[in-house]
């Protein structure tokens, strides 16, 4: 049960204007619906965040899924906020519960791509599309561009023409590849 949110992440010049997908319910309190809908609508304010820590404090029984969506949907929003470390912690914490959570390595995928950690971002990205993530595109751009910074071009290339393909309506692989003369030989 997953809904669309919009990320936007830089690192240096580059962008990443796609979507992680927010972890939802289809049932639950009134702040764990909250919490999704400020996520799936990219309302990353101090009162959408507080909604979710709430969420999260009423709900410290349940576990489970309910508790695991409501970690990935606050660390969105706290990505979004630029609130990395505690992004990061909320992160593993969903992991810490449901190791098979996508959404959450890929936001630990971008967030260790922000912080220049290519090689844990590119291992992230690696789990969260082996668990299926919702946005594959997204997971390919970030190992793409850090497999650019760890120097593997080929690698780099590749990844973000299968991000292009994948989501062809998003610009950001588009420019990216730009940057790349192809040599044939």
């Amino acid at each position: 049960m997953k809904g669309l949110l919009s990320l936007t992440a830089g690192l240096a010049s580059l962008t990443v204007p796609s979507a992680l997908s927010a972890t939802s319910l289809s049932v639950g309190n009134e702040m764990t619906n909250a919490c999704f809908e400020a996520a799936s609508i990219k309302r990353a304010n101090d009162f959408a965040i507080s909604r979710c820590s709430l969420a999260l404090r009423t709900e410290a029984s349940t576990g489970g899924d309910r508790r695991v969506a409501t970690l990935v949907n606050r660390g969105i929003l706290l990505m979004l906020n630029e609130q990395s470390a505690s992004a990061t912690r909320d992160f593993d914490e969903a992991i810490s519960i449901d190791p098979t959570e996508s959404e959450a390595w890929l936001g630990k995928a971008v967030e260790a791509w922000k912080a220049g950690d290519d090689r844990s971002a590119a291992g992230f990205a690696n789990r969260a599309l082996e668990l299926r993530t919702e946005r594959p595109a997204l997971a390919y751009f970030v190992r793409g561009l850090a497999n650019e910074g760890m120097g593997n071009v080929r690698g780099a290339y590749s990844d973000l023409n299968t991000a292009q393909s994948l989501d062809p309506r998003w610009s950001e692989p588009a420019a990216q590849l730009a940057r790349y003369k192809v040599i044939r030989r």
